[in-house]
């Protein structure tokens, strides 16, 4: 009788464990998704581009320059128009920062409001646009 007793519980078990392992999978890829999704959109394409081109950010960071895992914000679009706010991790030899930024879109086209670049060593700012906008402005 105890034996069926330790065949029950070895089958609730993996059970469980498959559930757990099933449930992990699934929200991985669709972190992993999201992910791609960001990284591939155009706001992202166009910062990380000025952000690797930027000799202050090389200069603070140093090269290569390595994009982190875990990007937050969101990008929205209606038609034609949208907005795009993102914080991109980046890390160097030197240095390790995050990437603010700031994006609308009209008529179809895409045009950076923000973008900064917060070292985490030095605690200083980068900005990489010549009118950029505060992150936060007040009143907003």
């Amino acid at each position: 009788m105890s034996a069926g007793k330790g065949r029950t519980g070895l089958v609730i078990a993996l059970a469980v464990l498959g559930c757990v392992v099933l449930f992990g999978g699934l929200a991985a890829t669709i972190v992993y998704t999201v992910m791609s999704v960001i990284r591939s959109s155009e706001p992202y394409q166009v910062a990380m581009k000025q952000v690797r081109a930027d000799p202050k950010v090389a200069e603070q960071l140093g090269s290569p320059l390595e994009e982190g895992l875990f990007t937050t914000g969101q990008i929205s679009t209606s038609n034609d128009s949208g907005s795009a706010s993102l914080e991109i991790p980046v890390a160097g030899p030197r240095d390790s920062a995050v990437v603010e930024v700031r994006a609308s879109r009209a008529a179809g086209v895409w045009t950076l409001n923000h973008l900064m670049v917060r070292v985490e060593g030095s605690g200083s700012s980068l900005p990489l646009l010549g009118d950029a906008l505060p992150a936060e402005a007040p009143g907003r």
